[in-house]
């Protein structure tokens, strides 16, 4: 299972990243490639932050992933990244102000 998340923010990427996953309470794992990726893992569910280069790139400038952590010790079921999908939906709708399309 992967639950997708695209956001309009006029804010850096970084910016949104610190926003983010400091919210989450989780340490920031950042690619220095081109372009820039932020991701952090939870529970054995990564998420990750990178420039929205899928669908409605015209409207949404991020794209937000959560998924299984293929390099986490621990064992997330789609039970698990659901949960945490939850989590993260409802961290834009009720404590950041974020643009999103779920």
């Amino acid at each position: 299972m992967t639950e997708h998340y695209f956001l309009s923010v006029p804010e850096q990427i970084g910016n949104v990243a610190q926003k983010i996953f400091s919210t989450l309470g989780v340490t920031i794992k950042y690619s220095g490639e081109k372009p820039k990726v932020y991701s952090s893992s939870m529970f054995g569910v990564e998420i990750i932050l990178e420039h929205n280069n899928y669908s409605h790139k015209e409207e949404y400038n991020y794209h937000l992933t959560v998924k299984k952590d293929t390099d986490s010790r621990l064992e997330a079921n789609d039970f698990v990244i659901k949960k945490i999908s939850d989590v993260v939906s409802n961290l834009f709708r009720y404590n950041l102000s974020l643009g999103v399309k779920i």
